[in-house]
Formats: structure tokens, sequence, C-alpha cells
């Protein structure tokens, strides 16, 4: 073999490597976005029900005042505005 066709083995090699490791790249891109992803849906639902939570108490409370029940889209609301109350904070 002479020394040219080995410098054209190595360089095909190398641009096959560098494929590799651009695909190796995007791949764990992917990943890592699809974790981001995941991560902020869990931490919706978990902010989700912590407000649903308080927002039952609030009802409970209401409740037991005699101001009488209230329906879902209150329930909603009232989640809503907490959510944004913390933003704001």
């Amino acid at each position: 073999m002479s020394i040219q066709e080995v410098s054209m083995l190595k360089s095909e090699d190398s641009k096959e490597e560098k494929e590799e490791s651009v695909m190796d790249q995007e791949e764990l891109w992917d990943i890592y976005k699809e974790i981001k992803t995941r991560t902020g849906e869990k931490k919706w639902k978990r902010e989700t029900e912590h407000y649903e939570m308080q927002v039952e108490c609030l009802f409970e409370k209401m409740t037991k005042d005699g101001n009488g029940g209230f329906n879902n889209e209150m329930k909603v609301k009232m989640v809503e505005a907490l959510r944004e109350d913390e933003r704001e904070i």
C-alpha cells in the first residue's frame, strides 16, 4: 500500500468519525430536549395539583361560611389566578 492510499483511507475514516460525532451530538441534543420537555410537564402538573389543593381548601372554607359551592369553571379561574399571583412574586 502506498502512502497516498493510506492517506486516503485515513481521511475517509476521519470523515466518517466526524459524521458519527455530529449524529451523536444531534441525538444527545434531542434527548436533552425530550428530558427538558418531560421535566417541564411534570413541574406544570405538580404546580397545578398544588394550586388545586389550595382552591379546594378555599372552597371548603367558603362553603362552611355559607357562601355556597362553585362550579369547575370558577375553580379553574382561581387556579389560574393563583398561578399568576405566584409569578408576580
